[in-house]
């Protein structure tokens, strides 16, 4: 259990880290590149940033450079994409990663077996009648 904490608490960390909201991706170092791609942040954060950044008040503020808004330069500034279609991208991302540990959650449950013993307690009958038809990895062992 402290393992499983300690594990899920670091990939959290990384997941935050390397989404593009805490550092930006310019910022990130090149051999950690691959986990601003990886983490489903990452296009959860470009896609609110974009849509909001082209909404009409931003696009009609024109900028100190000439011929751009205020929505795009703040886009580029913190180093998000500007192009506008980063929101469909990361709507798509964002429904492939839920579908993508959906399958892996239900393919864990399915398959692998529980570490340990289950601890409730059940009567010997019942224990008899569900072990009955249950494979290796679901019979229960009577605790008294």
């Amino acid at each position: 259990m402290i393992i499983a904490n300690t594990g899920g608490a670091l990939s959290l960390l990384l997941i935050f880290l390397l989404g593009g909201f805490i550092i930006p991706k310019n910022q990130i170092p090149k051999w950690w590149e691959w986990g601003y791609w990886v983490s489903p942040l990452t296009y959860g954060h470009n896609a609110m940033v974009v849509n909001e950044m082209y909404a009409p008040r931003w696009m009609k503020q024109p900028s100190l450079e000439n011929g751009t808004s205020l929505g795009v330069k703040v886009l580029r500034n913190f180093d998000v994409f500007t192009n506008e279609n980063w929101y469909w991208i990361g709507a798509a991302a964002l429904f492939g990663f839920t579908v993508l540990f959906n399958v892996l959650f239900t393919f864990a449950l399915t398959y692998l077996c529980p570490p340990g013993k289950p601890q409730a307690i059940i009567s010997k009958e019942t224990v008899n009648d569900m072990e009955e038809g249950q494979d290796e990895c679901w019979k229960l062992d009577p605790i008294f």
